[in-house]
Parts: structure tokens; C-alpha cells; sequence
């Protein structure tokens, strides 16, 4: 029977432990630094438009996300790539969207090159059924 003296068990254990912890710290900081990098990123024009794209297309095309009735239902959908969006609010609209909501000028139409504005949680809520630009629609 091989045995080991005690301080040298105890030695190794220490050692494992250690390692083990010193694996979970660098995971776990790794795991804080991306998330302060996603949040950066986030905060971007860029990352706005795209992580708003995002939600578009999953109350459009999402059966199992609470807004699709409302949308992806009704047939409404998103008529951009991810690229082509960015590039129409950055390069057409020329406006910075971030704090503003995006809405459609015809609630019935699609998202597309258009029929898209960005305007205030108060503007959009104010003109929920109506047609934008003139009266209450049918």
C-alpha cells in the first residue's frame, strides 16, 4: 500500500485548490470585462441601432415573443439587413437615435426605407392608431 505522509497530501490539495480558484477568478473576470465591453459597445450609435434591430426583428418574426401580435402577426416586417439599417438612419435620417423610440409613419406598412422615424416615448404613445401625419385611422 503506497501512502503519502500527510503534509504532502495536504500540500497538494492546497495546490488544487488554488489552481481551481485562480481559474474561476480569471473566468469570472474575463466574464466582468466583456460585459463593460458589451455595454460600451451598446452605448454606440452603432450598438444602439443593431440591438434595436435586433427587437424588430423578433417582434416581426417571433412567434413566442410578446409583442409579435402586434406585429409579425399582422404582417408586418422588417424590410432591412442589419447593414442597410444602420446605414439608412446614420447616412439618410442623419439623426442619433439613442433615448428615442422608433415607430412607423404607416402603422400598417413594414419597416423599410421611408416609413421609419425615431420620435419620443410621449409622440410615439400619443399616436398609437392614428396615422402620424393626419387623422385616427380605420
Amino acid at each position: 500500500m503506497l501512502t503519502m505522509p500527510i503534509a504532502a497530501i495536504k500540500k497538494a490539495m492546497n495546490i488544487k485548490v488554488a489552481a481551481e480558484n485562480a481559474a474561476y477568478s480569471r473566468s469570472e473576470k474575463s466574464k466582468a470585462t466583456a460585459k463593460r465591453g458589451r455595454k460600451r459597445y451598446l452605448a454606440t450609435i452603432n450598438g444602439y441601432l443593431r440591438r434595436l434591430y435586433s427587437r424588430m426583428k423578433q417582434r416581426c418574426e417571433n412567434p413566442n415573443d410578446g409583442s409579435y401580435q402586434y406585429y409579425g402577426g399582422r404582417g408586418i416586417e422588417v424590410r432591412f439587413t442589419a447593414d442597410e439599417f444602420v446605414d439608412y438612419v446614420v447616412n439618410i435620417l442623419k439623426q442619433d437615435p439613442r433615448g428615442l423610440s422608433i415607430d412607423r409613419i404607416d402603422s400598417d406598412g413594414h419597416y423599410e426605407p421611408g416609413n421609419i422615424w425615431f420620435c419620443t416615448m410621449a409622440q410615439n404613445n400619443s399616436y398609437c392608431g392614428k396615422d402620424h401625419f393626419g387623422g385616427r385611422k380605420n
